[in-house]
């Protein structure tokens, strides 16, 4: 009887063993399965290059930093330095450049294209060679309405050939009238390589600076 009891203790503790050993088999399978599939969607949607294309122009340093899209497509972050700024020293103006394109090296030659025609735009009152500066081209004025203030976006390019876009924003509160009062003059210094661009940009800037002054007011 005493053995016939160890036999039936043993045989339990056995299986006791097997039913921890099962579990916790199955734990690290779980935690594996996991984890693979956090590295799966975790992948970065975007690869961006490792290197910065910098050029002048004008005196004034062009970077260029482009990347590639998941879709394939290129696209690049642009900044400028104008005379004696140090990029090793300042972030430098950040231009509203949206184009896109099939290789990497076409959308770095657009976007320093663009930037160039920012910089001749910039430099344009200043150089004393240059001629008569050129009539901006005036887009369409946007009239937006948000959280019940008003706001108004009147773009223009500063050359004819609407190379590069910039807007001026004014916004009116509840209170006011857009059409018999003045409004407020935001401070908008954003560019852009088209007349879409700038706009979009510009609404987003005046919605930021409502949302701020409602804040300040509650």
């Amino acid at each position: 009887m005493i053995m016939r009891g160890q036999d039936q203790a043993g045989a339990a503790a056995g299986f006791c063993r097997r039913k921890a050993i099962r579990r916790i088999s199955g734990f690290i399978s779980l935690v594996l399965a996991l984890v693979l599939l956090g590295a799966c969607g975790s992948a970065p949607p975007e690869q961006r290059a490792t290197r910065t294309v910098m050029s002048m122009h004008k005196g004034w340093t062009i970077g260029v930093t482009p990347s590639r899209a998941a879709s394939g497509a290129w696209r690049a972050r642009v900044h400028a330095w104008p005379k004696d700024v140090s990029p090793q020293s300042h972030e430098g103006i950040a231009l509203h450049f949206a184009d896109s394109a099939s290789s990497e090296n076409a959308i770095v030659a657009a976007a320093v294209g663009f930037a160039r025609a920012y910089i001749d735009a910039s430099t344009a009152d200043r150089d004393g060679d240059s001629g008569p500066a050129a009539e901006p081209r005036q887009g369409a004025t946007v009239v937006a309405e948000y959280n019940g203030w008003t706001m108004r976006i009147t773009p223009s390019a500063a050359a004819a050939a609407g190379a590069v876009w910039r807007a001026g924003l004014e916004v009116w509160p509840p209170d006011r009238s857009s059409e018999t009062q003045s409004g407020i003059q935001v401070r908008f210094t954003e560019v852009a390589a088209d007349e879409r661009s700038i706009v979009e940009t510009a609404l987003q800037s005046g919605r930021r600076y409502i949302d701020a002054s409602r804040t300040q007011h509650q």
